[in-house]
């Protein structure tokens, strides 16, 4: 269930369910947890990140790119990119929303280094939940590439239509050429009364 205290009135007005059941509800889920020796950091995210990775895989993948020498700044964006998705055309929308999040260390008096440190060292000894030597990945392989072979396929023609028409440029007649629209031909208007050659809109018919 998805807490929203404003806006999205239209998924709150079913008259059938309470207001806490509605599918969008202004009543948040409020859990309590003390804080123990034992805990690391706290994520705060949004829907966009939790519809693509549960909670233990964003804490999986925290503390991976932590042990591995991330700032925490990257560490949240490494994990924005890793749920964007490739592409808009499927997936039914996920990965499409916006992202945000904010990894928070939970120093117990240490400095970050000592801190970072100390993580690394817990995940190296699998202390606690074991965590994986790789990221997560839930976008196929053929999804996460088409895309960008896309984009290569696009820069390559505007590469090489950008190179013809360097070329043409170099060319004597380009400049006759660009000053007659492009076409090489010559439209001669029959002169009237009150028109020159070469002058168009006539000012007389």
């Amino acid at each position: 269930m998805l807490a929203r205290a404003l806006g999205d009135f239209e998924y709150k007005k079913n008259a059938n369910v309470s207001a806490e059941d509605q599918v969008i509800t202004a009543n948040p889920e409020v859990i309590e947890h003390k804080i123990t020796e034992e805990d690391e950091f706290l994520i705060i995210a949004c829907d966009g990140i939790w519809d693509c990775l549960t909670s233990q895989q964003c804490v999986d993948a925290v503390r991976l790119l932590i042990s591995e020498g991330k700032e925490l700044s990257e560490v949240a964006e490494i994990i924005c990119e890793l749920c964007l998705a490739p592409d808009t055309e499927s997936g039914a929308g996920i990965g499409c929303d916006n992202m945000t999040m904010l990894v928070v260390a939970i120093l117990h008096g240490r400095t970050k280094d000592d801190w970072r440190e100390w993580v690394t060292q817990r995940v190296k000894n699998r202390v606690g939940h074991p965590t994986p030597e790789t990221l997560p990945q839930f976008y196929s392989q053929s999804r996460l590439t088409a895309p960008k072979a896309k984009r290569a396929a696009e820069e390559a023609r505007e590469k090489d239509r950008q190179a013809r028409l360097g070329d043409a440029a170099g060319s004597p007649g380009f400049g006759f050429t660009r000053f007659m629209g492009g076409t090489g031909g010559i439209s001669l208007v029959p002169p009237r009364l009150g028109c020159h050659v070469g002058q168009w809109p006539p000012d007389v018919w």
